[in-house]
């Protein structure tokens, strides 16, 4: 859901798209208008990109109504309660989220050692941010790394190709030389 919402088209219709199969999956609903999307959506791409070092935190309790907003408030503004509930018979803490975006966001702390940005973002990528398998994936599809995996191939046979070759005769000359004593051995 956090990789849909990232990458999906800024325009209204691919909004309703997100919010309309997210409604229908999950008793959450997108709360605000394709606007507030497009904020959310650009702002948790910048923290994505890296746009937002060392304030991550801050942003997510900003998201997430943790971090009050009444420095921003005006008199007579309502501040939502954050999505915060206790379990004082179990001594614990629970992030429950009200909405789409507080679900979005906690999934986003979740991932947040997994983002990673395709390197062929900028060739048409489809969904140039993904949650990486591991730690070094450059990639977000084998579609993606095609391209670059052709271009290494080339280089390598280039500076390498013909001596492979060579190596490679020559070991099935010996093999087919060995094959042939086993032969007239056995006759």
């Amino acid at each position: 859901m956090l990789v849909e919402f990232v990458n999906c088209l800024p325009d209204e219709p691919a909004f309703l798209r997100f919010s309309g199969k997210w409604q229908r999956v999950s008793p959450l609903k997108w709360e605000s208008d394709h606007k507030s999307f497009l904020w959310s959506q650009g702002l948790v791409r910048a923290i994505w990109e890296g746009k937002k070092k060392g304030i991550e935190g801050l942003q997510v309790k900003l998201g997430l109504g943790i971090q009050p907003e009444a420095y921003f408030a005006e008199e007579g503004d309502v501040v939502p309660a954050p999505p915060i509930s206790v379990d004082w018979d179990r001594g614990q803490l629970f992030l429950t989220p009200r909405n789409l975006e507080d679900l979005i966001w906690l999934v986003l702390l979740q991932q947040s050692r997994r983002l990673g940005i395709c390197a062929s973002k900028g060739n048409d990528c489809p969904t140039p941010y993904f949650l990486k398998y591991r730690p070094q994936q450059e990639f977000c599809s084998d579609a993606c790394a095609l391209p670059r995996q052709r271009e290494f191939k080339r280089r390598w046979w280039a500076e390498h190709g013909k001596e492979w070759q060579r190596m490679r005769q020559g070991k099935r000359r010996g093999i087919n030389r060995r094959r042939e004593r086993e032969t007239k051995e056995a006759e």
